[in-house]
C-alpha cells in the first residue's frame, strides 16, 4: 500500500494519512493518565502550525531528534476536541542529504514574510543607492554586503512582529517607509533616517 505526502498544514483536514516534513517548533514529554508517557509536538511548515502526538514509543522516538530541528514524520489525521492534530507513528530528524530525494526543503517548513525576499532585497537596495552622503552609502554598502545572506532570511523578532523567515528585512522596509515619509514632511536628514532603519537592530 503506498503511503502518501500529506499535504501542507493550512490544507490539511485531518483525514488520511502520510509522511511529510516539518520543522518541531515545541517538544515536550507529558504523563499520560495510564502512568506512562507521551510526545506533544508543535509542527510547522510555510503554511502554519499543527499539533501533533506519539503514542507508540515516545520515550525512544523523542531521543531521535530535538525542538528546532528540521523532522520527518510519519503519521494519520484526527479530530480532537474539535482540533486538527497528527498522531505520529515514526518521526525522526531531516538528514538533507538522503531527503533532498524526496523534496525536503528548508524553506518549505518555514514561515516566511509574504512578500518575496528577492523583491524586498531589491528594494533594500534601491534605498541604499538613494543616499547622497558618499560615507554613508559606504557603510550600508559593507553592511548589506556582508551580512546580506542573513538579513535576507533572519526574522525580526522570536514571537512579537514579524517572526518569521524574511521578517527583519520586511521590518526595515517599513521603518524605512514611515521613517523617510516623516523626514520628508519635517525637512530631516534621510540618509540617517535609511541608515537608523538598517543599522537599529
Amino acid at each position: 500500500m503506498a503511503i502518501f505526502r500529506l499535504p501542507p498544514i493550512a490544507d490539511f483536514d485531518g483525514a488520511g494519512s502520510g509522511w511529510g516534513f516539518y520543522l518541531c517548533a515545541q517538544k515536550e514529554l507529558r504523563p499520560t493518565k495510564a502512568g506512562g508517557q507521551f510526545l506533544a509536538l508543535t509542527l510547522q511548515d510555510a503554511t502554519g502550525e499543527l499539533p501533533a502526538k506519539v503514542f507508540d514509543g515516545a520515550e525512544s522516538l523523542a531521543t531521535q531528534f530535538d525542538k528546532g530541528d528540521f523532522v520527518k514524520v510519519q503519521g494519520r489525521g484526527n479530530v480532537y476536541k474539535g482540533q486538527v492534530e497528527l498522531v505520529i507513528e515514526n518521526i525522526r530528524r531531516v538528514v538533507p542529504a538522503r531527503d533532498a530525494a524526496d523534496g525536503f526543503a528548508e524553506e518549505d517548513c518555514i514561515r516566511s514574510a509574504p512578500r518575496p525576499i528577492a523583491e524586498m532585497w531589491r528594494e533594500l537596495e534601491a534605498h541604499v543607492a538613494g543616499v547622497r552622503r558618499s560615507e554613508i552609502k559606504a557603510l550600508l554598502g559593507r553592511v548589506l554586503d556582508t551580512h546580506g545572506a542573513r538579513l535576507k532570511i533572519w526574522p525580526a523578532a522570536v514571537t512579537v512582529h514579524h517572526a518569521y523567515r524574511g521578517g527583519l528585512l520586511e521590518h526595515i522596509l517599513k521603518i524605512i517607509d514611515v521613517g523617510t515619509t516623516l523626514a520628508d514632511l519635517y525637512q530631516a536628514d534621510r540618509d540617517m533616517i535609511v541608515a537608523g532603519a538598517i543599522l537599529q537592530d
